[in-house]
This record gives C-alpha cells, sequence and structure tokens, in this order.
C-alpha cells in the first residue's frame, strides 16, 4: 500500500464530514427562518402594545366624563339618604316623644284629681277673700274628693265657703236646673259652658293678667295646681258681688301641653 492512500479510517471519515458540513447549513437556513418569525412575533407584539396603550389612554380620557357624573350621582344619593335618615330619626324621635307624652296622659287620667296646696295658696296670697260655693258632679268617681280639697284650701286662703255646715260642699245633682229666665240651662248651673273641667262663676268676667282680681287670680290657682288642666269662665248676673261658684265636672279632656281656659255664655236671671 503506498503512502499517499488514503487509510480505512480517513476514508470512513470523510463520507460523515460532508454529511456534517450538509447539516449545519440546513440548521443555519431553520434558524434564519425563526429569527425572522420571532422577529415579526415581535414587531407585532410591539405594534399591538403600543395600540392597547392607545386604547387604554382614550379610554380613561373619554371615559372620565361619565365616571365623574356618576361619582356625583353617587354623591348626591348619599346625600339624600343621609337627610332622609336624619328625617326618619327625627320622626323616630317625635314618635317616641309622642307616645312618652300619651303614656303620660293615660296615667294621668287614670289618677284622682290632687291639687298642689303649696301652690295653689301661693297663687291666692294677698287676693282678696270674698264668698265661695263648691260644687260638684257626683257622677266622677274623684269629683267629689277633689271638691273637699278645694274646700279646705279656700277655707284656708279665707275665703267663706258656703254652705257653712256639713262637708261645706254640694252635688251638682241637688242644685241643677234646667232652664231660667226661659232659657236653658245645658249644664245644669247659670253661666256653665262645659261639662268638663272646673267652671268659675261670677256676676262679671275676669280681668285678664290681673293678679289682684280674685276671680282671675282663682282661675289660675286652680290651673297651676293642676287641680285640672281645664277652666272655664262663666258669667251669672245674679249673683252678688264677690261671690264665686265652683262647678267640679268631669276630668278634662287631653293633660298634654298648655292647661286651657273658656268663656261661657252671659247668664242673666230675672
Amino acid at each position: 500500500m503506498s503512502a499517499n492512500a488514503p487509510s480505512a479510517a480517513e476514508s470512513r471519515s470523510q463520507p460523515e464530514s460532508s454529511s456534517g458540513k450538509s447539516m449545519t447549513e440546513t440548521e443555519l437556513a431553520n434558524a434564519a427562518w425563526w429569527s425572522w418569525f420571532w422577529g415579526q412575533i415581535e414587531q407585532w407584539a410591539f405594534l399591538l402594545v403600543v395600540v392597547f396603550l392607545a386604547i387604554e389612554f382614550a379610554a380613561l380620557k373619554f371615559g372620565a366624563p361619565f365616571k365623574e357624573k356618576i361619582e356625583r350621582a353617587r354623591e348626591t344619593r348619599l346625600v339624600e339618604l343621609s337627610a332622609q335618615t336624619a328625617e326618619a330619626q327625627a320622626r323616630q324621635k317625635e314618635a317616641e316623644q309622642r307616645a312618652e307624652e300619651l303614656r303620660a296622659a293615660m296615667a294621668a287620667n287614670e289618677m284622682p284629681r290632687q291639687p298642689n296646696g303649696e301652690t295653689f295658696l301661693k297663687e291666692m296670697h294677698g287676693v282678696s277673700p270674698g264668698i265661695v260655693s263648691v260644687i260638684y258632679d257626683a257622677s266622677m268617681a274623684d269629683s267629689f274628693l277633689l271638691a273637699i280639697s278645694l274646700r279646705i284650701l279656700m277655707n284656708q286662703a279665707g275665703w267663706h265657703v258656703v254652705p257653712d255646715k256639713g262637708l261645706g260642699v254640694t252635688p251638682l245633682a241637688s242644685v241643677a236646673v234646667e232652664s231660667t229666665a226661659g232659657l236653658p240651662v245645658p249644664f245644669g248651673v247659670p253661666g256653665r259652658g262645659s261639662p268638663y273641667g272646673i267652671a268659675v262663676i261670677a256676676n262679671r268676667g275676669p280681668r285678664d293678667n290681673d293678679a289682684t282680681d280674685p276671680i282671675y287670680q282663682l282661675a289660675q290657682a286652680i290651673l297651676r295646681s293642676k287641680a285640672d288642666s281645664q277652666i272655664g269662665w262663666g258669667v251669672d248676673k245674679a249673683l252678688p258681688d264677690n261671690f264665686v261658684k265652683l262647678v267640679i265636672g268631669h276630668k278634662a279632656r287631653g293633660w298634654i301641653g298648655a292647661p286651657t281656659q273658656a268663656n261661657a255664655p252671659v247668664t242673666q236671671n230675672k
């Protein structure tokens, strides 16, 4: 064998080297294609990112006014709800207060009428005494006891109570009249204008806001001592001067609020 002839090992290695070179070119072509492909993807992805950013910016810009409107509407609604809640709470508080007043009124109506003696005498202090007749409606359970209390207080205030015998109080049924001077007397006593509360009857009306007037001050003493919550002033011209009739009727309706005063028609007996 000559020295220039390739050995068997070299002969076997030559085809492998040629084959290896051919595979490398294929791989390069393949790599070039994938490089181009992913480059395109990168460019399109970047373009899409730019487009989406532009859309997001536009959405933020054009959507902002609508969001502001929604926020304003939400705030307005919250203010309205807050106002409604405050109003509802105020109404509830008012209802609770009214219910408490009604409960107090019911309790007061269940209790017998009883004047505060200290308050009554304080109001009558310095008032010129006169003559008083205390008349009570026996159909009311507490009228008799209230009549006795007022008789005692009038005595303590220096007034002369008639009748001056016995208990010193008169049941309405024993003195009630149906008419006088040809005119009907609806509530049994001339000058009496209501079956409720306490009627203060004299031959003249009271002098308003005159603390020295016995008729006016007697009515104030009854109200402020809480003997009753309703006073009716009546006039009976047949009565002598300085003579007052107190007619105790049914407990006044509605003890809630300020005491009430009412005037009865003028009655003149002949």
